[in-house]
């Protein structure tokens, strides 16, 4: 019996991790055909205007980062957009700065 509860309980880990993943996964292609349609011209709609597609985008960029996919642009003098910085903290507390990542 309590086999039974432990296969029930990973199979719904198992369904919410897949679902969940859809769902993601989901997010990203709707974001992605978006922002896509705000650079494509439809000729029989006339002239349009740019649209603000920055929370799409923000969206887009988030979902990403859920699938471990990291959009922003490096800077190509220091490789890491200056964004970043690797600290390395020991005990007794020595502040190491590592630059070779």
């Amino acid at each position: 019996m309590e086999e039974n509860e432990k296969n029930k309980d990973e199979d719904h880990e198992a369904q919410f991790l897949l679902i969940s993943t859809f769902v993601r996964l989901g997010v990203v292609v709707w974001a992605g055909f978006i922002i896509s349609l705000n650079y494509i011209t439809f000729p029989f709609l006339g002239p349009q205007q740019p649209k603000d597609t920055s929370f799409i985008t923000f969206l887009f960029g988030s979902a990403l980062a859920t699938f471990g996919i990291d959009a922003k642009k490096k800077d190509k003098e220091n490789g890491n957009g200056g964004h970043c910085q690797k600290v390395i903290i020991e005990t007794p507390i020595k502040i190491v700065r590592n630059d070779n990542t």
